[in-house]
């Protein structure tokens, strides 16, 4: 049972860690230049489709997010990129404090730091600091 267990957990980081050495930094270049740079976000078109086709989205979207950010809390102990997988989950998921979560963990210098790095290796100019 103890060793079933093991197996999965480990083919299951190292699928996960394959996603994410994929996926992230194709989020990361993405991100708009000046996106956590004020504390309100930048504004986004309006949706020209239904309510409910609107609800259907955000829900799973918020689905998703989860689902990203506890895999970046299990990359924490295991191989892959934890932080920048935590801050892609929460910024796919809706809450209250989201902007200000995300802001603060954007200025952690070793996360600003690895994101800029990411988009300076893919072209994309860098991200602007947060002012706070």
């Amino acid at each position: 049972m103890n060793e079933e267990i093991i197996i999965y957990g480990s083919l299951a980081s190292v699928f996960v860690f394959i996603i994410t050495i994929l996926f992230i930094p194709l989020i990361i270049i993405r991100i708009p230049r000046n996106y956590f740079r004020h504390e309100l976000p930048p504004k986004s078109e309006k949706w020209e489709i239904p309510n409910y086709t609107k609800y259907i989205f955000l829900f799973f979207k918020n689905i998703i997010g989860i689902l990203i950010f506890f895999s970046g809390v299990i990359m924490l102990f295991t191989p892959g990129q934890g932080l920048l997988t935590i801050l892609i989950g929460l910024s796919l998921i809706n809450f209250p404090g989201k902007r200000k979560l995300e802001r603060k963990l954007i200025s952690q210098k070793l996360i600003f730091k690895t994101i800029n790095k990411i988009r300076k290796k893919s072209g994309v100019r860098p991200l602007k600091k947060p002012k706070f």
